[in-house]
């Protein structure tokens, strides 16, 4: 019985660990509904590029607003992940890892951009990808 318990506890764990892996869902997925559900990586109307591919791609960055914290001597990093339409516009954004505080600043700064569009195939698709932004003393740079 006793190594029932322990069996079942380790099988509980795994389950989490892996779930956990995988990254908050979504919290805009009604919004990109259009070019399929943003959970889903493997879809053929959305593709997964790199954090590099999207810096390549990208028209119009903002920077989050730190106005209130330049006395702060900040030191952070955020990663946001992004869906991004067919048009290349940012129609979700969630906070993905990194320092909590800056999170929120980081998603609204995220939501503003806009990429050219990804080819795949002479076809634009819908990417999913990451902005991360690094807060460093009175400054914040994105890529």
């Amino acid at each position: 019985m006793k190594f029932k318990l322990i069996t079942s506890a380790f099988i509980v764990t795994l389950s989490l660990s892996a779930n956990a892996q995988q990254g908050p869902l979504w919290p805009c997925g009604d919004q990109v509904a259009v070019d399929g559900p943003p959970e889903s990586s493997q879809s053929a109307s959305q593709v997964r590029v790199s954090a590099g591919v999207t810096d390549g791609l990208a028209k119009n960055r903002v920077l989050p607003d730190i106005s209130d914290l330049w006395d702060e001597g900040l030191d952070a990093t955020v990663v946001i992940g992004v869906a991004i339409d067919r048009e290349g516009n940012v129609r979700c954004a969630r906070f993905e890892r990194g320092d909590e505080v800056f999170a929120q600043r980081s998603i609204a700064a995220a939501e503003k951009w806009t990429f050219k569009p990804y080819t795949l195939n002479g076809q634009a698709v819908a990417i999913e990808s990451q902005i991360v932004f690094t807060y460093k003393k009175d400054e914040v740079e994105a890529r």
